[in-house]
């Protein structure tokens, strides 16, 4: 017969044996107790437990009893104490909080293991606390697993993780999200900004919101803007200010004030808005350029601004966005030159002049004749039940009076 100590001292049986009597187990030990196998190494009487459970550390007895003898006085059994180990688990998990900018966050991570020598760590977005330049100062994890931060900032907003561990089973974890609230504030005021004369034109107010933005208020030199009662003025879901047709009188120095559901903290610095007039070509290079292998080709572009003051920036580039080859490429002005061309120089160029409210592109196609066929392209296949047709797009032929040729495998 064995059996434990409950907490008021008592025997209580778990497992009886009587040969030839059916074995009795102790509640909460069914199925989970037995004698050894007859080919145990162990004693004959020794106990097998399975299915180890935290209730089940504590002292066990190991007592014969002689059914047809008179009970012993003494104690005639063999006492073992049972430690019972097991990992950390988290019993309190973090939850999700929002706070507002300045206050202090707590989040819980109450764990229990045996033996209790839990280790808890706290990360921000996989990164531990501790090793994050921004909360270093803020951060503190208590004896019981919880997190402090304090005061909390706008940046502090995202997931949180606590990992619990005693060494033994793998870690355990649970996460919560933080959600830090702040009034709108503006972050960034550029002192100029540009709109393109007869063209849409947007004057950019750089917002954040946490909550959502709610609304922006507008003032042009000094004074409060409507611009629902303005035409060709319109306020954009982020905040900045469109002008569908821009003139001369939208010129002026502006600020923005943004609100959300908890206010606002300030308006923006002073930007003054410029009114500049797009660039227009004044020379386009050829739509086509032919050319042979070896020889040089010169494409030409001009442009300037609508009134002439000022010149705009000029560059050249590949339509596909390859490089240009800057060894055999001078540029002059507006004018590019190209000298030994070679079968990879085939394609479209584009001519594009920029300057602080518009850019505009033209294009044009250099052809390199003497050279070996192009890959054809917009290759598809039809399938039926019987065959597959193929269609394509044949590439340059290399040349004029070049004949191609193909082969499908």
């Amino acid at each position: 017969m064995a059996h434990g100590i409950a907490a008021q001292g008592l025997e209580i049986p778990i497992y009886i044996w009587y040969d030839s009597y059916p074995t009795h187990s102790g509640e909460g030990y069914e199925g989970r107790v037995s004698r050894v196998s007859p080919d145990s190494p162990y004693g004959l009487a020794s106990l097998n437990l399975t299915n180890i459970r935290e209730s089940d550390q504590g002292w066990y007895e190991c007592k014969v009893v002689f059914l047809n003898r008179s009970p012993n006085q003494h104690k005639n059994g063999t006492w073992f104490h049972l430690d019972v180990h097991g990992g950390a688990v988290i019993m309190v998990p973090p939850t999700n909080q929002t706070k507002l900018e300045g206050e202090k966050v707590q989040f819980s991570c109450e764990a229990k293991a045996l033996p209790g020598n839990v280790t808890v760590k706290w990360y921000r977005e996989g990164v531990y606390v501790k090793e994050v330049a921004a909360l270093e100062t803020r951060v503190t994890i208590r004896r019981d697993g919880s997190l402090i931060v304090n005061p909390v900032s706008a940046d502090d907003s995202g997931q949180y993780m606590c990992e619990v561990t005693n060494g033994i089973g793998d870690p355990q974890s649970a996460s919560a999200f933080l959600n830090v609230e702040y009034p709108a504030k503006v972050t960034f005021t550029p002192t100029v900004q540009y709109l393109p004369f007869r063209l849409a034109g947007v004057v950019q107010c750089y917002i954040k919101a946490n909550p959502p933005l709610q609304y922006v208020t507008w003032t042009k030199d000094k004074r409060l803007l409507e611009p629902y009662q303005t035409k060709d003025i319109v306020i954009m879901n982020n905040g900045s200010l469109l002008f569908t047709r821009v003139n001369q009188n939208h010129q002026g120095r502006y600020t923005c004030t943004p609100y959300n559901a908890q206010g606002t903290q300030g308006s923006s610095g002073p930007m003054e808005v410029l009114v500049r007039k797009p660039p227009v070509f004044t020379v386009e290079p050829d739509s086509l350029y032919q050319r042979k292998v070896g020889e040089t080709v010169e494409m030409h572009c001009d442009a300037q601004e609508a009134e002439g003051t000022q010149k705009p920036n000029i560059q050249w580039q590949r339509r596909d966005g390859s490089p240009l080859q800057r060894n055999r490429v001078r540029a002059n002005g507006g004018n590019i030159t190209i000298e030994g061309l070679r079968r990879t120089d085939f394609g479209f160029y584009q001519c594009v002049a920029s300057n602080e409210v518009a850019t505009i592109v033209t294009a044009t196609q250099l052809v390199v004749e003497g050279t070996q066929p192009h890959a054809p392209y917009n290759v598809t296949a039809n399938a039926t039940e019987f065959a597959v047709t193929l269609s394509w797009l044949p590439g340059y032929s290399g040349g004029p009076d070049y004949k191609q040729e193909y082969t499908i495998w």
